[in-house]
């Protein structure tokens, strides 16, 4: 081996244990830390109208944000409550015409 080449084979290894720990560091996580996004994505596609966001919060979904009717508002909180690791909801979504 030359010197180049020498330089590389640590490198290449430091990169493989790094990329090792990464993923078992990613598969230790639990599924509610990468749940919230989809949540708001679920809560958010439940409305035909208005906008919804979300918090999670230790099981508890606070919704709010303003919708155009009663209905987007319960299919959110619907949509929540169907949402793996959600326990509660706080519904504070208006309705505004």
């Amino acid at each position: 081996m030359n010197d180049q080449s020498t330089g590389r084979v640590p490198t290449l290894l430091g990169l493989t244990l790094a990329g090792a720990f990464l993923m078992a560091t990613l598969s230790a996580c639990t599924a509610a830390a990468f749940g919230k996004p989809s949540l708001a994505i679920d809560v958010q596609s439940a409305v035909s109208s208005g906008t919804v966001n979300v918090q999670l919060v230790d099981g508890t979904a606070l919704l709010t944000g303003r919708v155009r009717s009663a209905y987007d508002a319960q299919a959110a909180a619907r949509a929540a409550l169907r949402y793996e690791g959600v326990d509660s909801v706080i519904n504070h979504v208006y309705v505004v015409r």
